[in-house]
């Protein structure tokens, strides 16, 4: 769902007030059973693009990943095989800041790019998680590979930003300052109609997801 003008002048009355706000969204709209990964908006991304914040069409892919389950045939016989999933990136590079103190991972499956595109000033940006060193970026939309042999080639991009933080003047006043929180991901806290996929893998590495909220707010 795609949020309206007036909600978005809510959100900037709210950080001209001089709050905090923490702001998870989904770039990379997945469907599994297709196989296929799709580009979504909910006019987020415009509203972020004007306080600094590009989330580009792209689905970011990481060597350092969760699993998936597949069925495949073998001698006529169906077996259930695990097999890696750089779709599903598990995060572990975090930069010095009270928000990421103490946390060990992140679990942000079908995430994106965080581009910071005005770190010049008031306010003050700051990095705070990255994908692995052997990460990359597919356009949107995409087929999902499962089968595919991955390789380093296909991980070109090391430490792409997919958490940041912003401290300042965020609205039109400037004795006001407020702090804003942003995710490439709206996959951080999984919602009831998550994939069984996602799921079953969010039980086994999702526990720093909840302290990061934590952190943020």
């Amino acid at each position: 769902d795609s949020l309206t003008n007036a909600e978005l002048s809510q959100l900037d009355a709210f950080l001209a007030d001089g709050h905090g706000l923490f702001v998870a969204t989904d770039r990379v709209e997945s469907k599994l059973q297709q196989q296929q990964l799709m580009s979504q908006s909910t006019a987020l991304e415009d509203w972020l693009e004007g306080k600094g914040f590009t989330i580009p069409n792209e689905s970011l892919i990481d060597a350092e990943c969760g699993a998936i389950t597949v069925r495949q045939q073998v001698q006529g016989r169906p077996i259930r095989r695990r097999i890696n999933f750089p779709y599903f990136p598990i995060v572990k590079q975090f930069e010095e800041h009270p928000i990421t103190t103490g946390l060990g991972q992140l679990f942000l499956p079908f995430t994106s790019p965080l581009e910071l595109t005005d770190t010049a000033g008031n306010p003050s940006y700051k990095v705070l998680a990255t994908s692995s060193g052997t990460s990359g970026t597919q356009g949107l939309p995409a087929r999902i590979q499962v089968s595919k042999q991955w390789t380093e080639q296909d991980f070109p991009q090391p430490k792409i930003p997919i958490a940041a933080s912003v401290e300042g003047q965020l609205g039109s006043n400037p004795t006001a300052p407020a702090r804003m929180v942003v995710v490439s991901s709206g996959n951080l806290i999984p919602d009831a109609g998550e994939n069984t996929q996602g799921r079953r893998q969010g039980n086994n590495v999702r526990e720093g997801n909840a302290d990061f909220l934590a952190n943020s707010i």
